[in-house]
C-alpha cells in the first residue's frame, strides 16, 4: 500500500508463509481497500512449481496491527483446473469476490459476523457497497440485498449482455448491449465486448426506480466501469 499524505510504501503481505512451505513466485492480485483493512487475492502452485495446479486465498488484512487473516482458501477440484479468486470488493465488514473453484460463483461475506451468501453463478463482476452486492447472470444486473439476503434483476428479459455493475448511491451504472449491432459483419453476433456492438452505459436509481440511458451510441463504451459520488467513469473504443 501507499500513503499519498507521507509518501510511506509499505509491504502489507510478503507472502512468506507460502514461500516458506515452497510455492514457486505466489502472487497477489486485486486489492479492495477500505479504511485500516485490505482484501485482496492470493495465487499460487503447489510446489515444487507452475506446472501443477493453481490454487487461491481469499486474505484480509489490517493496516493498523498487520494482522493478516486467510477468509477463504480453495483447490482445484478437478485436476488440472486452476482456480482463482478475484473481482475483490470490500466495504467493510463486507467483502465480495468470485472464485473459479465451481463455475465463476460470486459470494459476499460478513467479516465480522462469518455470514456467508452465495449469490450467483457464472459472472465475472462484483462489487459491494454498504450492504448491497451488484454482479450480473447471462443478460441480467443482480443487486444482491445482503441485509435481507434477496435479490433482484435489472434491465431483465432484454437482447444481449449486460455487465461491469458499478454502484454509487443512489445508482447502479453498468454496461449495456441491447442496442446489438451497429455495423454487421457476417457471421458475427453480439456478446462481450464485441466492439462491432453498440455497448453502452446505462444507470438504475435504486430510489425512484427509474432507469437512466447515461451514454448511448454507435461503438464500445466500456468494458472498465468505475463509480463514486456524483461522478461514473469509462473506457470509449
Amino acid at each position: 500500500v501507499y500513503r499519498t499524505a507521507t509518501g510511506e510504501r509499505t509491504v502489507v503481505d510478503d507472502l512468506q508463509d507460502l514461500i516458506d512451505a515452497g510455492v514457486d513466485r505466489p502472487a497477489a492480485e486485486d486489492p479492495s481497500l477500505d479504511g485500516e483493512w485490505v482484501a485482496y487475492a492470493v495465487w499460487w502452485h503447489e510446489p515444487p512449481d507452475f506446472r501443477t495446479p493453481m490454487h487461491a486465498d481469499l486474505r484480509l488484512a489490517n493496516l493498523t496491527t498487520g494482522e493478516i487473516r486467510i477468509l477463504r482458501t480453495y483447490a482445484p477440484i478437478r485436476y488440472p483446473t486452476a482456480v482463482y479468486v478475484d473481482s475483490v470488493s470490500l466495504d467493510y465488514p463486507w467483502v465480495g469476490w468470485r472464485e473459479t473453484q465451481e463455475w465463476w460463483t460470486a459470494h459476499a461475506l460478513n467479516i465480522d459476523t462469518g455470514q456467508e451468501y452465495v449469490v450467483v453463478n457464472g459472472t465475472s463482476d462484483v462489487v459491494v457497497e454498504d450492504t448491497t452486492l451488484a454482479s450480473w447472470q447471462g443478460h441480467d444486473i443482480v443487486v444482491f440485498d445482503l441485509t435481507t439476503g434477496t435479490d433482484s434483476r435489472i434491465a431483465a428479459g432484454l437482447p444481449g449482455n449486460r455487465w461491469t455493475p458499478a454502484l454509487a448511491w443512489p445508482w447502479l451504472v453498468w454496461v449495456d448491449q441491447r442496442d446489438g449491432l451497429w455495423w454487421d459483419p457476417e457471421g458475427y453476433e453480439c456478446d462481450y465486448a464485441v466492439a462491432c456492438c453498440d455497448n453502452d452505459i446505462y444507470g438504475y436509481n435504486r430510489v425512484t426506480g427509474i432507469e437512466v440511458p447515461f451514454v448511448v451510441r454507435h461503438g464500445m463504451q466500456g468494458g472498465a466501469l468505475r463509480a463514486e459520488g456524483e461522478w461514473a467513469a469509462y473506457e470509449d473504443h
